[in-house]
Formats: structure tokens, sequence, C-alpha cells
């Protein structure tokens, strides 16, 4: 299942949409850190999934380190 936020448009076209989490208050630290361990699998799965294009390979791996530098 893709995250909603790339989902293609009616069309067809996926839009380019940038991602920025907003850091936690220090009461949901450890709920940020549980999703983004489950974030950090999804980006690692899907980076590496055969059926995923050279493309959305290389957006994956951005996420990726973004989520990573978050967590």
């Amino acid at each position: 299942m893709l995250p909603m936020l790339y989902a293609p448009l009616p069309g067809g076209e996926v839009p380019q949409r940038e991602f920025t989490p907003v850091l936690p208050l220090p009461s949901q630290r450890d709920g940020w850190r549980e999703a983004g361990a489950a974030a950090i699998e999804f980006w690692e799965r899907a980076g590496n999934d055969v059926r995923i294009s050279t493309p959305f390979e290389s957006f994956a791996a951005q996420r990726l380190r973004r989520v990573a530098a978050q967590v």
C-alpha cells in the first residue's frame, strides 16, 4: 500500500509533493520513534521491491534518508 500523499491523481499523474514531517513534542517521542521505525522499514522494502520503477526507487531512497535523519 502506498501512502496516500503519493497516490496518483484521477488522470494518472503523480504530483511532486514534499514530505516535511513535523517534529514531535517530548511527550510524543516514543510514538514518533515507533512510527519512524515502521516508515524506515516501508521505504527500505519499497526501494528494494522489483515491482517499483527506477524513478520511484530513487524517490524511496530519498524518503528513507529523510525519515532516518528525523528518528
